[in-house]
C-alpha cells in the first residue's frame, strides 16, 4: 500500500516528460501546444523587437491559430538550432523555409507560399565588384546552412565564409571581414539602417528570388492541413493581405 503513491508519482512524471519533450506524439492535436521555431534575426519576416517575436510570419501564425484553435508559442532561435529542434521533434512549425528540393525529405510544406524572397549581393561601394561574375576569388559572408549559401557554393571559385545570422555576415562586410555579402534584400536593408552604416550597396542582378513557405514536421499531416485552411481563410476575409502590407510594405 505504502508504495503505491510513488508508482503513481512516477507515472505521472513519466507522462509529463513525454509532454514536454514531444516524445510520444506523432501530430499536433487540437487542444496540444505546438511550437513554433524560426530565424530570430530574419527581417521583417522574423525577429526579436524588445525581446518580442515579431514579424510578417508571425503575425500570420498567430492569425491563423486564432482562427484553427491551435495553442501556439514562438520560440526564436538562431536559423542553425531552429532547424536542429524541428530534426529532434522539439518544435512543430517552422518559418521561413525556401524550398530547396532536398528540404522536402524533411519537412511537410503547407502548400502556397506566403512571401517571395529576394536576395541580393551587397558590396562596398568603390570597389572592384560590379557583377555576380566578379565573385569569384572573393570571400562572400552568407548565413550558414541557407539556399543563399547553396547557391554560392554552385558558383565555382567563390569563397564562401558563413554566419549564423544574416546580420552578423552583414557586419562582417561593414568591417572588411568579408568582400560581398548574400542575403534578403529586405533583411540586409533592414540591418543597414540599424547600423547607420553609409557606403554598402547591392548588386543590380538578383543572386535569386523563391517563395518563402511554413512547414511542419514529417508526419504532421493533419497540422499542416490545419494551417494551410487557416491561411487560405485569412486570403479569402482580406486579413493576408492587410498583414502581409503592414510588413512589406513599410
Amino acid at each position: 500500500m505504502g508504495a503505491r503513491p510513488w508508482a503513481v508519482i512516477t507515472v505521472v512524471m513519466c507522462l509529463l516528460v513525454l509532454g514536454l519533450t514531444g516524445q510520444g506524439a506523432g501530430w499536433a492535436r487540437a487542444g496540444d501546444g505546438v511550437v513554433c521555431v524560426f530565424d530570430q534575426d530574419f527581417p521583417p519576416f522574423s525577429y526579436l523587437e524588445n525581446g518580442r517575436p515579431v514579424g510578417l510570419d508571425v503575425d500570420l501564425l498567430r492569425a491563423v491559430a486564432e482562427r484553427q484553435g491551435i495553442n501556439l508559442s514562438f520560440r526564436p532561435l538562431p536559423w542553425s538550432q531552429a532547424k536542429a529542434q524541428m530534426a529532434a521533434g522539439q518544435a512543430q512549425v517552422i518559418s521561413g523555409l525556401t524550398d530547396t528540393g532536398e528540404r522536402r525529405k524533411l519537412y511537410r510544406f503547407v502548400e502556397q507560399p506566403y512571401a517571395m524572397l529576394k536576395s541580393l549581393v551587397f558590396i562596398r561601394e568603390g570597389g572592384e565588384i560590379r557583377t555576380l561574375d566578379d565573385l569569384v576569388g572573393r570571400r562572400v559572408g552568407t548565413l550558414g546552412g541557407s539556399s543563399y549559401e547553396a547557391i554560392l557554393r554552385a558558383r565555382p571559385g567563390v569563397a564562401v565564409v558563413t554566419f549564423e545570422s544574416e546580420g552578423l555576415a552583414l557586419r562582417a562586410l561593414a568591417e572588411g571581414q568579408v568582400e560581398a555579402m548574400a542575403g534578403s534584400e529586405l533583411t540586409a536593408r533592414h540591418g543597414l539602417a540599424a547600423l547607420g552604416q553609409p557606403g554598402i550597396t547591392a548588386l543590380p542582378q538578383p543572386l535569386n528570388e523563391e517563395p518563402l513557405y511554413f512547414a511542419v514536421g514529417m508526419g504532421q499531416e493533419s497540422l499542416a492541413a490545419r494551417l494551410r485552411e487557416g491561411l487560405q481563410a485569412l486570403r479569402d476575409s482580406g486579413e493576408f493581405d492587410r498583414i502581409k502590407n503592414r510588413w512589406l510594405n513599410r
